[in-house]
């Protein structure tokens, strides 16, 4: 202690004296190890290198036992199932007596799902040879069934199939097999291929052929038609079905698709074409609108001047008769489908502007007119003074109630050009 009164102040600068004068940690103030240190890391590095090397050895080694015995495990049945050839296939499994190898593979994968095989089994069932697989399949083809309820190994039974077909293989027996299947699928079907985009690719194959149409050769031509045909007969049993063609109703720009093709299809499939379109205005306000803005827009991808300008073409230019006969057709179904009085005087209206009582006179003043497309002209005419009846007598029209023949086609033509035809 000090002198009375004053205090006594801590020894704050010896403290500090102390730290100051300490000897430095291990490490230096830069935080770098000692070498003492550095020797001891060093080797500890090393051997957890050695440890680690060690372990990866003892690794490889384990896979290298792993897949020796799973190659012979394959070897083996693989074996068991060549020897087992004769009373399954009737003598050597070749590419002329098993389906195409992409088809076998998908067979195969579906198999093992159907037998709840684990993923170690199906890699090691992957690696038996393509022959081995398809006598593996032929041994359990009975009585197999998938989560989805289909015979799996039916392929034409099962809606992936042909989704994976048209994707990979979309040939004219392709889309013979799938017109089979659609006409008797049920609506779960129906529903599953359209899951799985089916009907998309469907509309988009379509396209595609349309197209290849109009550049192909003389030689290649007929059995691209063929091709062509045979995917408009898929189309028109969608249609056909209730299922079908709910999908058909619920896929977008599906009508759009099926009428921009009549721009490139010829023959028989632009015939096809016609009586999908002829049948879809007759199956309800739905489809019928839809077939109207179909041809709104081939108009505008097409760059028409006027809309329906597509099917007086056809009905005047198409050398095959059955194709100016459905034209005809389908021009009477759209004009006479609605209900509304003034919707069917517009739409008939539209086809006045086109010229077709012109194109429908130069037909009948050939010397040997077609009596099929006679007929759908009457058919025309007699709509076409129903009509007018209906649209006189709503505007009380003097002439017309005595049913005067002449006064009704002279009141067409005012009316007519009323609406500015």
């Amino acid at each position: 202690g000090g002198p009375a009164g004053q205090a006594t102040a801590p020894p704050v600068a010896k403290r500090a004296g102390a730290w100051a004068g300490a000897p430095p940690p291990a490490a230096t103030m830069s935080g770098t190890p000692s070498p003492k240190v550095e020797k001891k890391l060093s080797k500890l590095r090393q051997q957890e290198m050695k440890q680690l090397e060690k372990l990866a050895a003892q690794e490889r080694k384990a896979n290298q036992k792993v897949e020796k015995e799973r190659q012979a495990q394959v070897k083996k049945m693989d074996k068991k199932l060549k020897s087992k050839s004769d009373s399954v296939s009737g003598g050597l499994v070749s590419e002329s007596t098993r389906p195409p190898r992409h088809e076998v593979s998908f067979m195969f994968e579906r198999l093992m799902d159907a037998l709840e095989f684990t993923d170690a089994k199906k890699r090691e069932m992957n690696g038996l040879s393509i022959d081995s697989k398809w006598i593996f399949i032929q041994q359990h083809r009975t009585n197999v069934k998938t989560a989805d309820g289909y015979a799996d190994l039916k392929l034409t039974d099962n809606p992936r199939y042909f989704v994976i077909k048209l994707q990979s293989d979309p040939s004219t027996e392709t889309f013979e097999e799938l017109s089979l299947t659609l006409r008797t699928a049920d609506a779960t079907w129906y529903s599953s291929f359209q899951s799985l985009k089916g009907l998309n690719l469907l509309l988009s194959v379509l396209l595609l052929e349309a197209d290849k149409s109009i550049t192909l050769s003389d030689a290649k031509l007929e059995a691209d038609r063929k091709k062509l045909t045979k995917i408009i007969k898929c189309l028109k049993v969608f249609v056909a079905n209730e299922a079908g063609l709910r999908e058909i109703l619920h896929t977008k720009d599906s009508v759009n698709k099926i009428t921009l093709c009549l721009a490139s299809t010829r023959g028989k499939a632009k015939v096809q074409v016609f009586e999908i379109l002829a049948a879809l205005c007759q199956l309800g306000d739905d489809a019928f609108a839809l077939v109207l803005q179909s041809m709104a827009y081939y108009k505008h991808i097409k760059q028409d001047t006027m809309m329906f300008s597509h099917l007086v073409d056809a009905l005047r230019f198409d050398k095959l008769l059955d194709s100016r006969v459905m034209a005809m057709t389908l021009i009477n179904t759209m004009v006479s489908t609605p209900d509304e009085l003034d919707q069917r005087l517009e739409i008939r209206n539209q086809f006045y502007r086109l010229e077709l009582l012109k194109v429908m006179e130069e037909v009948r003043a050939q010397p040997s007119p077609p009596t099929e497309l006679l007929n759908m002209f009457d058919l025309f005419d007699e709509d076409a003074r129903e009509d007018a009846r209906e649209d006189a007598d709503r505007f009380d029209v003097v002439g017309t109630r005595e049913r005067d023949v002449a006064a009704i086609a002279k009141f067409i033509e005012q009316r007519a050009l009323h609406d500015g035809v």
